[in-house]
């Protein structure tokens, strides 16, 4: 539902400003067994910092790379996973 919502550039500005990049790598962290969740989580971070690279700000201080990272490693046979790890490096997170 955030990356449908995040399809709008000033929804994003909200949802980031509200605290979603937490909310979101939070869940991610919480739930990094389940890929379904993992997926949704990490396509829903890669459209809040579409367009937005000072976005990437929230997700570091979220400890998002370290919990991209530890989801990329968990679900290396999920094809959908590991497509968004190819999204991961388009965005730069440092």
């Amino acid at each position: 539902m955030v990356k449908a919502l995040a399809g709008s550039d000033r929804v994003k500005v909200d949802v980031v400003q509200a605290g979603g990049v937490e909310t979101v790598i939070d869940a991610v962290r919480r739930h990094q067994r389940n890929a379904a969740v993992c997926e949704a989580g990490c396509a829903a971070v890669s459209a809040l910092v579409l367009r937005f690279p000072a976005h990437s700000d929230a997700v570091v201080d979220a400890g998002g790379p370290e919990v991209i990272c530890t989801t990329l490693e968990l679900h290396a046979s999920s094809a959908a996973v590991q497509v968004l790890q190819l999204v991961c490096q388009l965005i730069p997170l440092t």
